[in-house]
């Protein structure tokens, strides 16, 4: 069984849009994964790699606008995911990596 981990590596922000400060406008992040097989008490490690990328976040005004220090990284996940990060696409490639290493 594969567990896929997302994270956030890095985001840039423009300090001012509008009035509308700290605006996160780019976005690095990483996808990993691990393979273990066995018993779930004593698995065995079976393989692990990554790929990473980067997104252009594109600002929209918003009544629920918030700066860049009060973002959680699922928030920001959900941007990637909905800015051409094709979660599924890219945990596949992850998978396909793993496979390689068998």
């Amino acid at each position: 069984m594969t567990t896929f981990t997302w994270r956030i590596l890095g985001m840039q922000a423009n300090p001012d849009i509008d009035g509308y400060v700290d605006v996160v406008t780019w976005v690095e992040w990483e996808c990993s994964g691990t393979e273990i097989d066995g018993d779930p008490e004593d698995p065995a490690f079976v393989g692990y790699a990554e790929t990473s990328g980067a997104v252009d976040i594109p600002f929209e005004p918003s009544d629920q606008f918030m700066p860049m220090s009060e973002l959680t990284d699922e928030i920001v996940l959900s941007w990637v995911y909905a800015n051409g990060v094709d979660k599924v696409a890219v945990e596949a490639e992850v998978q396909a990596m793993i496979d390689q290493q068998k």
